[in-house]
């Protein structure tokens, strides 16, 4: 198969244009598949001609349309996954008035603050103006919601505790309280009895 750099200007194309795109980008993949298969089978004395006349219309009238729609179907498939699974590694937040990059894996938690969230990281906290609903579709699947003004790193998350009939989770000697609403989704996340 032929793989074809692109320029980066078509990763961001409405989604109107993307099967446009994808039809045009698999029909030439495929006349190259076309093309680089009957030059072996002549390289390699199946074919007496270079390009097959007979060869290339029977094969567009026939399976080609079963090659273009499994071709589109893993196309169309690979391109969602990576999508889901490409989330930013890091992101844009201020601490003082410097603005910096900061690592998405060094975030143990995220705090609700006004019209701001707040980054804590080994390196101190950080301000970002978003919401929380919208930096944790940023983040990707190891941040968990555990109340309307806490968002936790799985991978920083020590233990849980329950006091008096309240739920804490704890992350970096920081006790974080775990709303009822969200007591259910949290449980089955981390896959603790919290």
């Amino acid at each position: 198969m032929i793989a074809l750099k692109l320029p980066g200007k078509f990763t961001t194309i409405p989604k109107a244009q993307n099967i446009l795109y994808y039809v045009g980008i698999g029909f030439l993949n495929f006349l190259g598949y076309i093309v680089i298969t009957n030059v072996v089978l002549y390289l390699l004395n199946f074919s007496t001609s270079l390009i097959s006349e007979n060869f290339f219309w029977k094969y567009l009238t026939g399976i080609v349309q079963v090659h273009l729609t499994l071709y589109l179907f893993v196309h169309f498939y690979r391109h969602k996954t990576s999508q889901q699974t490409n989330a930013p590694k890091f992101i844009q937040a201020a601490k003082g008035s410097t603005t910096y990059t900061v690592k998405i894996t060094d975030i143990s938690w995220i705090e609700s603050y006004d019209h701001y969230v707040k980054l804590h990281t080994a390196e101190g906290v950080f301000l970002r103006r978003d919401t929380m609903k919208n930096i944790l579709t940023d983040l990707g699947n190891d941040f968990v919601r555990i109340h309307r003004k806490f968002i936790v790193n799985k991978h920083f998350v020590k233990r849980t505790e329950k006091k008096e009939g309240k739920t804490f989770i704890v992350v970096n000697d920081k006790k974080l309280k775990v709303s009822n609403s969200y007591l259910q989704k949290v449980s089955r996340i981390l896959n603790s009895t919290v």
